[in-house]
C-alpha cells in the first residue's frame, strides 16, 4: 500500500530527449510483460517504434508520471525474482548507458540493478513511474469503426501506456489524471490485452466497437473505447 507521502510526491510532466533511454527501457519491460501474459503480438518486439517515441517527445505528446522518492536513477522493475534494471532520468542521464555497459540490455531483463535507489530513497531524486502519449485532435485510425463512437465531438486519445513497475495501479493513476482534465477521451487496445480492458472498464469507458490500425500490415484489429463526461457549461 502506498503511503500518503508517496502519492503526494507524484506528478506529471512532458518528456524530454534526455528521457528517451528510460522510456525505451519501460517499453521493453512492457513488451516482455505482455508476452508473458498471453499478448505477444500487440507490440511484438519493435513497438512502439523509437521514431514514434521521438516524435511524441518533439510534439509534446509524450507524458511521464514521476515521483521524487528515488535515488540517483530510477529502477525499472523486471519480472518477479529478477533484479531491477537501472535507467536514466534527467538527473542521471548516464543511468541507462551504465547499465548497458555492465551487461544489462533493455530487452534482456535479467540483471543489473545496483540497489542505489533503495539506498538513497530519501534523496528525493526523480523516478519515472509510467509513460503514455496524450494526443489531441482527430486520430486518423478512428475514422472508420466497426460499431459506433459515442459521438463526433472533439476528443483526445491515449496511446502507448506503459508502467515502469515501480508502483501499483499506474494505469489507473494516468486515466484518473487525464479524465480530470479532458471530458472526451478515446483509446484502443488489443483483444488479448485483458489487463488494459479491465482498466478501461473500471474507469468508466464504453466499448464502442473495433478499428483497424493503419500503421502496420498485420495484427491490426483493436477494440475501441470512449468516455465522454458531458460537463455543464
Amino acid at each position: 500500500m502506498q503511503s500518503k507521502s508517496s502519492a503526494s510526491a507524484r506528478e506529471f510532466r512532458k518528456a524530454t530527449k534526455a528521457d528517451l533511454p528510460a522510456i525505451l527501457a519501460i517499453y521493453a519491460r512492457a513488451r516482455r510483460l505482455m508476452a508473458a501474459n498471453g499478448n505477444p503480438t500487440q507490440w511484438g518486439k519493435t513497438f512502439p517504434r523509437e521514431s514514434v517515441i521521438r516524435d511524441d517527445i518533439k510534439c509534446g505528446r509524450c507524458t511521464l508520471l514521476v515521483d521524487h522518492l528515488g535515488g540517483t536513477g530510477a529502477d525499472v522493475a523486471t519480472e518477479p525474482g529478477r533484479r531491477p534494471l537501472k535507467v536514466s532520468t534527467p538527473k542521471d542521464p548516464n543511468g541507462y548507458r551504465n547499465a548497458v555497459n555492465a551487461g544489462v540490455a533493455a530487452g534482456a531483463g535479467d540483471g543489473g540493478g545496483s540497489g542505489a535507489a533503495a539506498a538513497d530513497s530519501a534523496s528525493g531524486s526523480e523516478r519515472i513511474l509510467a509513460v503514455f502519449a496524450l494526443c489531441p485532435g482527430e486520430d486518423p485510425t478512428y475514422k472508420t469503426i466497426d460499431g459506433a463512437w459515442l459521438d463526433d465531438d472533439q476528443y483526445v486519445t491515449l496511446h502507448r501506456v506503459a508502467s515502469a513497475g515501480l508502483v501499483k495501479g499506474a494505469a489507473h493513476i494516468i486515466f484518473r489524471w487525464v479524465l480530470s482534465r479532458y471530458s472526451n477521451v478515446r483509446v484502443d487496445t488489443h483483444p488479448n490485452n485483458k489487463a488494459m480492458q479491465h482498466v478501461l472498464a473500471v474507469n468508466g469507458f464504453t466499448r464502442c466497437g473495433t478499428i483497424q490500425l493503419i500503421d502496420r500490415p498485420t495484427d491490426t484489429l483493436r477494440i475501441a473505447f470512449q468516455r465522454h463526461d458531458r460537463r455543464a457549461a
